[in-house]
C-alpha cells in the first residue's frame, strides 16, 4: 500500500492501537516475540527490532512513526475489520 493509502487508513479510523493488549514472550540469545490473543505479531533480535507483521496487523518502531515517540519502544496495531 502507497503513502497515500496508509493515510486514507489511518482517517478512516481502520487501524485500532492493540499495544497494551500484547505479550511478549521472551527467548534466549536476546530474542522475543510479540503476540496479540495468540497471533505472532513482530520478532524482536538482539541487534535490531526485526519484524515480521502478521497479517491484518502493523508495528511501528522508529520515532516520529504511528506516534511512537521514544527510541526502543513500538506500537502494534490491528486493522478494524
Amino acid at each position: 500500500m502507497n503513502k497515500e493509502g496508509i493515510m486514507e487508513d489511518n482517517r478512516k479510523g481502520t487501524w485500532g492501537d492493540v499495544t497494551e493488549e500484547c505479550k511478549m514472550d521472551y527467548h534466549g540469545h536476546g530474542y522475543a516475540i510479540v503476540t496479540h490473543n495468540g497471533c505472532r505479531v513482530a520478532e524482536v533480535g538482539h541487534k535490531a527490532f526485526d519484524v515480521r507483521e502478521a497479517k491484518n496487523y502493523r508495528v511501528a518502531s522508529k520515532p516520529n512513526s504511528m506516534d511512537a515517540d521514544l527510541a526502543g519502544f513500538f506500537k502494534v496495531e490491528k486493522r478494524n475489520d
